[in-house]
């Protein structure tokens, strides 16, 4: 059982019993489970995301590193804050290359580069995630994602072909 589930959004707890945790392996649980509670409001995110970028960055194999790094980057991208995700995602990437097989991160990571109007690292992101994706529902939605991010640097043609490829490929998926 974690720590936070038996101290749900109890964070003076949790600050506590980092503060005394020990072994390390045992505090590095302790701050990354502390560090995504934190995250979950808005006075505390910052603290949040410094406890978990500093937890990873000495133990990137902890257990649980990488899903509080990716909590860290789906924060930035639902509050808007599109380049802070991209560079999340890099960096996430970095630390854990198997990140690339998985369709769902490659969704977002693009997501975050387009709206951060670096179409480039949008379109191999989106390409990645189609290769990786698993269903044809994520093969339309990485086309679809690939073709918005086509129109938005100016290529409507290669944007209008890729369109209507997600359309002919997948009409079941309502692409």
């Amino acid at each position: 059982q974690s720590v936070a589930a038996s101290n749900v959004g109890d964070i003076p707890s949790l600050k506590r019993v980092y503060s005394l945790a020990s072994p390390a392996s045992f505090k590095r649980k302790v701050g990354l489970e502390l560090g995504v509670a934190l995250l979950k409001d808005v006075q505390t995110m910052d603290e949040g995301v410094k406890l978990i970028r500093d937890t990873v960055k000495d133990s990137p194999d902890a257990e649980g590193a990488c899903e509080a790094y990716l909590a860290v980057a789906d924060l930035f991208l639902s509050s808007s804050r599109w380049r802070e995700a991209g560079e999340a995602y890099g960096e996430a990437l970095e630390i854990w290359p198997e990140l690339s097989r998985r369709s769902a991160f490659n969704l977002a990571r693009g997501t975050a580069w387009m709206e951060s109007s670096e179409p480039d690292k949008a379109l191999a992101a989106f390409k990645q995630a189609f290769i990786t994706a698993v269903t044809d529902e994520e093969r339309a939605i990485a086309l679809v994602k690939r073709a918005d991010a086509l129109a938005r640097s100016g290529k409507e043609d290669e944007a209008h072909s890729v369109y209507r490829e997600a359309v002919e490929k997948y009409p079941e998926t309502g692409a």
